[in-house]
């Protein structure tokens, strides 16, 4: 009998072959798929790891949307949706197959959504003709794979609200509750992505009630512009979702999410404020293109950075923020459309990547700790096109 599992047993295998050795991310997958399966769907989760990380306030939310996709499905009459906590571990058993270069057929967690997305749409076929899936319980689950990192980048700052945009054109032509069972597959997807990431050694992990209060607010602020939103309205929800992003009040947001991003540091609003100030001030920092731009592991990178600044203290001081925010400035200085800064393969200090970037990671470290424009920016020229110097 062909299950699941069985349609994508080949790009299953492939990824198994490219995880030989990188245990980190074999122990994250597998996690994914554990935190999924161990889910309360109409009983709370206080009692199980979820509700562990989350907190009491944060589970309230999670014991909220679980319960919600029940009641979404509980006249559903497709068999792939009807058995709600099935379809959760399909997504969590389909979201990562993509972390392979198609190419080398080596590890790659670059853009691997998309590819994650493709191989579902591949097999379309299969599902449809063996296990009698509908068209449009493909594409759902198509999308949700698609889109699965969106919300986590948001959250570490590495991406402003302007990256939620493909979110919305998937919503655009779903009805009413369809948007909602989106929407609550999404954050759930998310919330055990970021329940399976983090320090293995330690036992700790970055989903906590922080996180799952921003899945739910940005996961509204979606549901409330998508009910609103028609064919012809495109562009202009697009220009909405970067004026908001590049409000004062965003942009200070956005940088406390990223000093905030490995939960380490923090620093108070007002002290953010006022370098963010200055640096507009001086014009080295411009909102508009910190909200155009994402960075890729930045959260790999930025933390670590301040870290080392800060030396012991775990409170971000004024003179450091300030240093931040003309590294940011020089990253996205001078963008007017969406671009994605790529430190995975210069700059991330993720355990696996360490070793290879190492030496890069602390030239950019100690450019950024003498707050000298240049050599920023002459560090940047060697790993990160379009810099001046770039090689």
């Amino acid at each position: 009998m062909m299950t699941f599992e069985n349609v994508f047993s080949d790009a299953k295998k492939r990824l198994d072959h490219a995880l030989r050795g990188n245990a980190p991310e074999q122990h994250h997958i597998q996690r994914c798929l554990t935190l999924a399966e161990m889910i309360e769907w109409n009983h709370s989760n206080l009692g199980n790891e979820l509700g562990k990380m989350l907190g009491a306030k944060g589970v309230l939310l999670f014991d909220t949307i679980a319960p919600r996709v029940s009641s979404l499905l509980q006249d559903e009459t497709t068999s792939e949706l009807r058995n709600y906590q099935r379809f959760m571990h399909e997504l969590m058993f389909v979201h990562d197959l993509g972390k392979i270069d198609p190419n080398t057929h080596a590890f790659d967690g670059s853009n691997h959504e998309a590819r994650s997305a493709d191989i579902i749409a591949e097999n379309q076929d299969a599902l449809q003709n063996e296990l009698h899936w509908t068209e449009d319980n493909i594409e759902f689950l198509v999308y949700l794979t698609r889109h699965h990192g969106l919300f986590g980048i948001t959250r570490i700052g590495e991406a402003s609200i302007v990256f939620l945009s493909p979110i919305l054109e998937s919503l655009i032509n779903l009805n009413t509750n369809r948007k909602q069972l989106f929407l609550d597959f999404l954050t759930l997807l998310t919330c055990c992505d970021a329940g399976a990431s983090g320090d293995f050694a330690t036992n700790t992990f970055y989903l906590d009630e922080s996180r799952i209060t921003l899945y739910d607010q940005l996961s509204r602020e979606l549901f409330a512009i998508s009910e609103n939103l028609k064919q012809k309205d495109h562009a202009e929800a697009s220009s909405a979702l970067l004026a908001k992003a590049s409000e004062f009040s965003n942009t200070v947001v956005r940088i406390k999410r990223i000093i905030t991003s490995d939960n380490q540091l923090s620093a108070p609003d007002e002290r953010i404020e006022k370098a963010l100030n200055k640096m507009l001030s001086s014009g080295r920092f411009d909102a508009k293109s910190f909200a155009l731009t994402r960075f890729d592991h930045g959260a790999y990178v930025f933390p670590q950075l301040l870290t080392h600044m800060e030396r012991e203290n775990k409170i971000v001081s004024e003179e450091s923020l300030e240093k931040l925010l003309l590294f940011l400035g020089i990253l996205c200085d001078g963008q007017h459309t969406q671009r994605i800064i790529p430190f995975r393969g210069s700059y991330s200090m993720k355990a696996d990547l360490q070793a290879r970037n190492a030496n890069n990671f602390y030239a950019l470290r100690e450019a950024v700790e003498q707050g000298d424009p240049q050599k920023i920016s002459d560090v940047l020229g060697k790993h990160i096109n379009d810099f001046p110097g770039s090689v």
